[in-house]
């Protein structure tokens, strides 16, 4: 639904999507831990006006199935696992068996989701579509934000977006 809602709408500069709620296990150095886990859209940090504390964060060529898995650290992570050392970028970082990249850090001031305690680690969500958990028809507890394009009334949008989703529904029935 994501990508269909970006194409054909006209109220949004554009649409991101996130998921605040798994946790990965985190192994390779020390005890296993489990750590906060946010899956966002490629273009999640771009559209929230998001700068790099350090590195680089999750664009859009990250986003897709068989890109390069990376990783941007929260700076309380980045602090508490790497003690503020900038050579953390690069690192690999071992979550549920799976080798990923730090690529940047998020400044200290940044929230990442509405939930009380910020991840430990960003993610792309991309990376994940395959999993029969992301299927369309499966809910997969995605949550969005978006950007009013200039001049379009929040109202508008979102009667565009039914509108959108409206055609979608008829597209592609529910079960």
């Amino acid at each position: 639904n994501y990508l269909d809602w970006r194409q054909p709408q006209r109220g949004f500069q554009d649409i991101a999507l996130y998921n605040p709620f798994s946790s990965f296990t985190l192994t390779g150095k020390g005890d296993a831990e489990r750590v906060r886990v946010t899956r966002v859209t490629g273009n999640y940090f771009q559209l929230l006006g998001v700068s790099p504390g350090l590195g680089r964060l999750i664009a859009p060529a990250d986003d897709t199935p068989g890109s390069a898995r990376v990783v941007v650290l929260t700076d309380g992570f980045f602090q508490s696992h790497f003690g503020g050392d900038r050579s953390a970028l690069g690192r690999t970082l071992v979550l549920d068996g799976d080798a990923y990249t730090v690529v940047g850090v998020l400044p200290p001031d940044v929230r990442v989701s509405y939930r009380d305690a910020n991840p430990d680690v960003i993610v792309p969500v991309g990376l994940f579509v395959a999993n029969p958990q992301y299927a369309r028809e499966n809910h997969p507890g995605l949550l969005g934000v978006a950007r009013l394009k200039p001049g379009v009334a929040f109202e508008q949008a979102i009667a565009d977006l039914q509108r959108v989703s409206a055609e979608l529904e008829a597209e592609y029935p529910r079960s």
